[in-house]
């Protein structure tokens, strides 16, 4: 008798015993998205009308990430047909081959034709650095420029091909890691990518995020979403900004695709996304450049 009662016991005794060992194990470490100690940022603006940041993460090994790279552009045919004008595109390749650069990746935050103008000539002299976008902005295989970024139709001569989607999570290239958000509003495939950086937390917001201010009665705090084409989506965009980027902290260095430097304890004071409709926009009063990567 003793036997079959302990035996009826078995499986709670094994149920208990193992809510035991799992309450006793250590908590698998949380994912930090972070940059190796005496990591460089660098930027290079393009000098046209479209003032575009292209950021480079320089590990101390010399392994690159090149984020947007942008060049000037011709019209060739109004808001049909532009032309890299490829005067970046070199001061860019020269960075590179000046500082023995390891150019490794190059993600694009999205398809817009004014973050990749740089792509083909660089992918043509460094064709084994691997260029990463959101599939959102990836044309479809039944395209002629399939697998090539959303742009690449008003890009004379059309670009290269992606070599490798991401979507929102964890990303780890190399020595690097970042937290992947899928921002979509301004282009259906927009990303950013969130990192720390000397144990400080930065963004690059591509263009779902900019440095707010005011211009001729004109706002400005994320980039468009009256695309003719109807990609662009301002509630959309709205609601990334709230649910994804003013939720990190507020110290969050952020660097944009355009224009300056910024924080997101900063643009939640004045992002139209969390002002109650009706409400004036107060324009913010000027306020110190954040520093920390050197310009090139």
């Amino acid at each position: 008798m003793p036997m079959i009662l302990s035996m009826r016991k078995l499986p709670l005794l094994l149920m208990i015993m193992l809510s035991l060992a799992v309450w006793a194990a250590p908590a698998k470490p949380k994912f930090k998205p972070t940059l190796p100690a005496k990591t460089k940022i660098y930027r290079i603006v393009t000098t046209d009308y479209f003032d575009e940041n292209c950021y480079f993460i320089v590990g101390p090994d010399g392994k690159t990430i090149i984020i947007d790279p942008g060049d000037e552009l011709e019209i060739i045919k109004l808001d049909s047909i532009f032309r890299p004008t490829e005067k970046v595109a070199r001061r860019i390749y020269q960075f590179i081959t000046d500082n023995k650069l390891d150019v490794q990746y190059i993600i694009l935050t999205h398809g817009h034709l004014d973050h990749l103008g740089s792509l083909k000539y660089l992918k043509d002299r460094i064709p084994g650095a691997q260029i990463l976008m959101h599939a959102a902005d990836v044309r479809k295989p039944d395209d002629p420029l399939a697998g090539q970024p959303k742009d690449a139709n008003i890009i004379e001569g059309g670009l290269v091909k992606v070599d490798r989607t991401i979507d929102e999570g964890n990303l780890t290239l190399g020595g690097m890691s970042f937290q992947v958000l899928f921002t979509p509003g301004h282009g259906v495939g927009s990303i950013c990518l969130f990192t720390n950086w000397d144990d400080k937390p930065v963004l690059f917001s591509g263009d779902t995020l900019l440095h707010f201010y005011g211009s001729n009665g004109i706002y400005y705090d994320t980039g468009r979403w009256n695309f003719r084409d109807g990609t662009g989506d301002k509630d959309l965009l709205y609601r990334m900004l709230r649910e994804k980027l003013f939720i990190l902290p507020e110290e969050t260095l952020v660097f944009p695709g355009h224009y300056d430097y910024t924080t997101i304890g900063l643009e939640k004071l004045y992002s139209p996304a969390l002002v109650v409709p009706g409400r004036p926009i107060d324009i913010p009063e000027p306020v110190e450049p954040v520093m920390g990567i050197e310009d090139e």
